[in-house]
C-alpha cells in the first residue's frame, strides 16, 4: 500500500493512494475519489501549457489531475509498475503534443 498525506492531516493536499483508492484534495478542499487499483484508461494531455493526467475507473469515475499536483511522483511510480504501461511514451511526451494513451498500451490492445 502507498500512500501519501500533506503535513497538515486536518486539511491533506495533493494525492494519494490507500487502500486502491485514488484521493485527490484540490486547493480548494473538493476531494475527488477513484479506484485507481481498476482503472480502464489513463492519459496525458496539455491544456494551456500545463500537462494533465485523466484517468478513468471502471466505474466511469473520471479525474483530471495537473502534473504539478503535490503527489504526483508517486501516482507516476505506482503506475510505471503496471505490466503493459506506456512508460516510455510518458517520458517523451511534450507539452506541444496530442494526447497519448497510457493504460491500456496500444500493444496490449492488439493482443486481446
Amino acid at each position: 500500500m502507498v500512500k501519501w498525506w500533506s503535513l497538515d492531516k486536518q486539511h491533506p493536499q495533493g494525492v494519494f493512494i490507500e487502500y486502491g483508492e485514488l484521493h485527490w484534495y484540490r486547493n480548494n478542499g473538493v476531494l475527488t475519489r477513484i479506484i485507481i487499483d481498476n482503472l480502464k484508461q489513463v492519459s496525458v494531455f496539455t491544456y494551456r501549457h500545463q500537462i494533465y493526467w485523466h484517468l478513468i475507473d471502471q466505474h466511469e469515475n473520471t479525474a483530471t489531475i495537473p502534473e504539478e499536483t503535490m503527489g504526483m511522483p508517486i501516482i507516476r511510480q505506482y503506475l510505471s509498475s503496471w505490466r503493459g504501461f506506456d512508460y516510455d511514451s510518458l517520458l517523451r511526451y511534450k507539452p506541444s503534443s496530442d494526447p497519448i494513451q497510457l493504460w491500456p498500451s496500444r500493444a496490449l490492445k492488439r493482443r486481446a
